[in-house]
Formats: structure tokens, sequence, C-alpha cells
């Protein structure tokens, strides 16, 4: 044989196999393909529904603030009449803080102890309430009022 046919031979073989080579490829990048389709509209389908829900979550905040508010004020009109006395039966912790000795703690043990006796039948039951003694209720008694 001589050397031009081995190189024909070789050449052929190179251009078999690279002809195999990219039969192969094509058929592997067809089945890469279609994942990476997949995976881009999951992410724009993703993408979008995380925006409108940004949006659904705002709006149900916004109603969320409104009510709270209206709230707030529908217990303010209650706790409070026209001459300024908070309700003990409806008063809020805030509220009860905003009373001369009385901090957040004991505004907070208040309100348990209403709730555990059903509400305060007059101002002195507030008397019952763990950490207010006569000093503390002579001051607040006349902001108070049970209804």
């Amino acid at each position: 044989m001589s050397k031009e046919f081995e190189e024909k031979i070789k050449l052929e073989s190179f251009f078999r196999k690279r002809e195999k080579l990219i039969k192969e490829n094509e058929k592997y990048s067809r089945f890469l393909f279609a994942p990476i389709v997949v995976i881009v509209v999951s992410l724009l389908i993703l993408s979008y529904n995380v925006t409108s829900g940004r949006r659904v979550i705002n709006f149900d905040r916004n109603q969320e603030v409104e009510t709270i508010y209206e709230e707030a004020s529908k217990t303010l009109e209650k706790t409070e009449n026209k001459s300024g006395k908070i309700n003990l039966n409806a008063a809020t912790t805030g509220e009860l803080d905003s009373l001369p000795g009385i901090g957040k703690v004991k505004a907070e043990t208040i309100v348990k102890t209403r709730e555990a006796m059903g509400g305060f039948k007059s101002v002195g039951d507030i008397l019952n309430v763990q950490g207010i003694g006569e000093k503390i209720f002579d001051e607040i008694s006349d902001m108070l009022f049970v209804e």
C-alpha cells in the first residue's frame, strides 16, 4: 500500500468519526434544549407570579391597616367617654400604660386579670390585679370607669 492510500483511509476514518460525533452532538443538544426552554419558561412564570403577588400583598396590607385603624378608632370611642376617663373593660394595654404608675407590664397584667375575671364590675376591682395597691389606685381611680 502506498502512503497516499493510507492517508486516504486515515482521512476517511477521521471524517466518519467526525460525522458520528456531530450526529451524537445534535442528538444531545436536542435533549438539552427542551430542559433549558422549560427552565426559562418556569422562571418567567415564577417572576410574573411574584410580581403579581407583591401587588396583592400590598393591597391586603393597606386593607389591614385601614381595618386596624377603624377598630382602634372604635375602641378609643368605647374606652374614652366625654370626660376623658378610660373604660377598664375595653382599654388596651397602650391606654392603660398611659396611666400614672402603670407601666407596660402592669397594663398587660390588668388585661389578663380582666379576661380571667370576665370583666371588671367596678373600678375597685382593679385592686385584685397583682402589683396595684392603694397608692396607685388613689392616683388612677378618678381616670377610670367601668361599663
